[in-house]
C-alpha cells in the first residue's frame, strides 16, 4: 500500500492500484486514521466510496468522482489531508476548510499533476504541474473550499518520447552476460528497497575504492567573471570557476536567458566536453547543447577538461591533450573520475547561481563527454537526470573500428580508467590511443581491476535510480546495448518507478538535429516546471 505521511492531524489515504485490492487498516497511524471500508466502483463510470475515521474527531464517507476512480485504477493515489483541524461547520459538523492551507506531501521523485477537485461539485478547481526531486513537497488549494480532495499523479513522457523508454522486443527480457547489480557479493540478492540502499552504497564504495577516492567537494567554488557578452537575447559569462582536483580554476562558459536577471528560477543543464566553446555553440556542429537549451529557457553551463583554456578568437582548435590530473603530481583518482569530481562541484556553481533552481540541474555530454557525463551523473547523485551521447554504455574490447571509425570503447586508455595511480600526471607523454586488450595490449589501472573482478558499467548506471537518464546512442551504443539497461530497469521497478531509462538511436556517432531535439525534450519534460 502507498501512502502519504502524515503532517498534520488529519488525513486519508487510499491505496495505489486496483480498487479491488482494497484497503488495510495503517497500523502505524492507527491513532489518528483508520479506513474502515472501500466500496469499488464498477469500472468504468461509477464513484467509489471511501470510508474514513479520522481519529476521534469525525467520521466521513468520501464520494470519489468517477475519473478519480479511474486515476486510482490507472496507479496513481488520491490524498485527502489537512495539516490542522481549522474550524467545524456549524451546518455540518464533518466538513473541513483548508482557507489557503498547504498540504505536505511525501512524493517520490517524478512529474507530478494535482488537481484540486471540489467533492460537492466534481469541478477541477486547480490544477498544477510540478517536478519533484523527492521527499517532502507542500501544495496549496484556492482559500475558502470547504469539501475539496487532492488527485495527484505521476506524468508519463511525453508521446513523442514514450517509446524510447521501452526496449525493442527482442531484448525485452535479454539480461546478456552482467553481473546483476541486485546481488550482493555474498550472493544474496536484493528484495526490498531498504536493502538496495545498502547495496548501492556498497557499489559507490567499491568503484571509488578502485578509481581512486575524492578529496572532499568544494563547498563554494570560487568563481571569477573574465567577461560578459550578449547573444541575441541570452547573456554569456565567461567564467574561472574552482571546480578541479587540485583546485584549479578551469575555463567556463555561462549561458543566461533573458539577461542576469529573472523573475523565476530556472533549470540548468552543465555541459561537458573537450573544451567550453563547443557546448555554448561555437565549436563543432549538432554539439551545441548548452545554447540550444539556453534558447529554451534552460541556465547553461558550459566546461571542458580543466587544462583546456577558452581561446573565442580560435574555436577549432584540437583540444587533443588529455586530463590527467594537476600536472607533475601523482595521480590520485583516475581521470574520468576526477572528471566526474569537477562535473560534481560545477553542479555547485550552477546550483549556488540565484537564478537556478538547485533541484532542477541536469547534466550532457557527448563521446568523450558522454562518458563524463555518465560518471559524473552515477557518482553524484544531486544531478536531477542525464544524458549520454554515445559515450559507450559498456566495457567493450570488441574491435569496433568498423561501426566507428574514431576508435573503439576505450575505457583502457590512461586518460580514462587506465592510469596506474600514484604515477606523475604528464599530460605531454601520456602515448597515443591504447591497442585493445584483445590485440595483446595489457590491461591497466582501475580498468583492470574492474573489469577482472567482474565489474562492468551496469553497476554505475543503477546508481542513477530512480533519477531518469536517456542514451543518444550511436556507432558506439547500439540497440544491442538494452540487455545492460534492463538491470537498471530493474532496479527502478524494485523501487516502484518506470519510466526512468530511455535509448534513442541514430545513424552515425556524430549526433543530428533529430537526435538533439530527443536531448532537448527530454529535458524539458524532467526538469521543467510546466505549472
Amino acid at each position: 500500500m502507498k501512502s502519504t505521511e502524515i503532517v498534520g492531524r488529519l488525513a486519508s489515504v487510499t491505496t495505489c492500484g486496483p480498487a479491488s485490492a482494497g484497503v488495510e487498516p495503517l497500523e502505524q497511524f492507527s491513532e489518528l486514521l483508520s479506513i474502515k471500508e472501500l466500496c469499488d466502483p464498477q469500472w468504468p463510470g461509477d464513484a467509489a466510496v471511501l470510508n474514513v475515521a479520522c481519529g476521534k474527531f469525525f467520521t466521513r464517507w468520501l464520494t470519489l468522482p468517477p475519473f478519480i476512480a479511474t486515476a486510482i485504477l490507472s496507479a496513481s493515489f488520491l490524498t485527502l489531508q489537512a495539516d490542522e483541524l481549522i474550524r467545524r461547520d456549524s451546518d455540518d459538523p464533518h466538513s473541513l476548510l483548508w482557507r489557503d492551507k498547504p498540504v505536505d506531501l511525501e512524493l517520490p521523485a517524478a512529474t507530478h499533476k494535482a488537481e484540486w477537485i471540489n467533492k460537492k461539485t466534481s469541478q477541477n478547481e486547480k490544477s498544477e504541474t510540478f517536478n519533484h526531486a523527492g521527499g517532502d513537497k507542500s501544495v496549496v488549494a484556492q482559500e475558502d473550499f470547504d469539501d475539496l480532495a487532492l488527485c495527484v499523479v505521476r506524468q508519463a513522457p511525453p508521446a513523442e518520447l514514450t517509446a524510447f523508454f521501452t526496449p525493442p522486443e527482442q531484448y525485452r527480457s535479454d539480461l546478456g552476460n552482467f553481473r546483476s547489480p541486485l546481488v550482493f557479493p555474498d550472493g544474496t540478492r536484493v528484495q526490498k528497497p531498504a536493502e538496495w540502499q545498502r547495496r548501492r552504497e556498497e557499489i559507490l564504495s567499491t568503484w571509488h575504492r578502485l578509481m581512486g577516492p575524492w578529496p572532499a567537494l568544494i563547498e563554494r567554488p570560487r568563481v571569477e567573471v573574465v567577461k560578459t557578452t550578449r547573444r541575441e537575447s541570452i547573456s554569456q559569462l565567461q567564467l574561472r570557476i574552482e571546480i578541479a582536483l587540485g583546485g584549479e580554476l578551469v575555463d567556463a562558459l555561462l549561458l543566461i536567458p533573458g539577461g542576469e536577471a529573472s523573475a523565476r528560477k530556472r533549470p540548468a543543464v552543465l555541459v561537458v566536453y573537450y573544451d567550453a566553446e563547443t557546448g555554448v555553440g561555437l565549436g563543432a556542429p549538432f554539439r551545441d547543447y548548452g545554447w540550444q537549451l539556453a534558447k529554451r529557457g534552460f541556465v547553461a553551463l558550459s566546461i571542458g577538461k580543466p587544462n583546456a583554456q577558452i581561446d573565442i578568437t580560435n574555436t577549432n582548435k584540437p583540444r587533443t591533450e588529455p586530463y590527467l590530473g594537476p600536472i607533475a603530481k601523482p595521480v590520485r583518482v583516475q581521470p574520468l573520475s576526477a572528471l566526474a569530481y569537477a562535473a560534481a562541484n560545477a553542479h555547485s556553481v550552477l546550483a549556488q547561481r540565484p537564478e537556478v533552481d538547485p533541484n532542477r540541474i541536469g547534466i550532457v555530454g557527448h563521446s568523450f563527454g558522454g562518458k563524463w557525463a555518465m560518471f559524473a551523473s552515477c557518482l553524484y547523485d544531486k544531478f536531477a537526470c542525464a544524458v549520454w551521447s554515445d559515450p559507450g554504455i559498456v566495457f567493450d574490447e570488441r574491435d569496433r573500428r568498423k561501426q566507428n571509425p574514431n576508435g573503439s570503447v576505450n575505457y583502457w586508455d590512461v586518460w580514462y580508467l587506465g592510469f596506474e595511480l600514484g604515477a606523475p600526471a604528464d599530460p605531454l607523454n601520456a602515448g597515443p590511443f591504447r591497442q585493445l586488450p584483445t590485440e595483446g595490449q595489457p590491461r591497466t589501472g582501475a580498468y583492470k581491476a574492474l573489469v577482472e573482478g567482474g565489474h562492468d558499467l551496469v553497476e554505475l548506471h543503477a546508481l542513477m535510480a530512480p533519477r531518469p537518464f536517456l542514451v543518444s546512442g550511436g556507432t558506439a551504443d547500439l540497440p544491442e546495448r538494452w540487455p545492460a539497461l534492463n538491470y537498471t530497469i530493474a532496479v527502478n521497478k524494485l523501487l516502484g518507478y518506470d519510466h526512468r531509462v530511455a535509448m534513442t538511436t541514430r545513424d552515425g556517432h556524430t549526433p543530428n538535429e533529430a537526435a538533439n531535439e530527443q536531448v532537448y525534450r527530454f529535458f524539458e519534460w524532467w526538469l521543467t516546471d510546466r505549472d
